[in-house]
This record gives structure tokens, sequence and C-alpha cells, in this order.
């Protein structure tokens, strides 16, 4: 069996906010008011609304590919399965505007 995990880099900071969210995430420090306009780690609801973005995202993949948080798990039984399903998921990831670092069990 093949293995590789794909690690969205920075995985949250790659989803922009829209307007309404970006005024509720804001925060006042001493420094003054911050806005994020991307999804910050550390909001109750990310996790919910990054793993809903990759159900999305990997729909028709659930056969060969997992998603946990900001990694995605691709195992196959054969090398030309596993490059097929690889590249499935990386086109994805891409038509997305996401990026990704691999590395390999």
């Amino acid at each position: 069996m093949r293995i590789m995990v794909l690690d969205l880099s920075k995985g949250y900071w790659q989803i922009p906010l829209n307007p309404r969210a970006q005024r509720i995430a804001a925060f006042v420090t001493s420094f003054g008011s911050y806005g994020p306009l991307r999804l910050p780690f550390g909001l109750k609801n990310a996790p919910y609304f990054f793993s809903k973005l990759m159900a999305e995202v990997l729909k028709g993949c659930e056969e060969y590919a997992v998603p946990y948080l900001d990694d995605i798990a691709i195992y196959s039984h054969s090398w030309d399965s596993h490059l097929k399903h690889l590249e499935t998921v990386l086109k994805r990831i891409e038509a997305a505007n996401l990026t990704s670092e691999a590395f390999q069990m």
C-alpha cells in the first residue's frame, strides 16, 4: 500500500474572508484594531469551515483521499493508481486556489 500526506501550506490562511467575516473576526489591541483578510487559526469555527471546504474539494475522491484539518492522506494499493489519485487530488487543490507540500509515509 502507498500512502502520501499532503500538507496544505498555512492551510487556514489560504482561505479569504468576506467583508462580513472580516468584521466578525476583528480584534482590538493596545496598538490598534485588526481585521484579518484570511481565515486565521484559533477562531472557534475555523476548523468547521475549513473541513467543509476540504469535503467539497475532495468530493468523489473519498475512496482514496481523507482530509484531516489541513492535511490530506492519499492511499492506494499500487504505484500506478497512486499516481492517478495524486494527480486528481492535486488538480482539485489547484482548482480551489490552494497550495500544498507533500511528504511520503
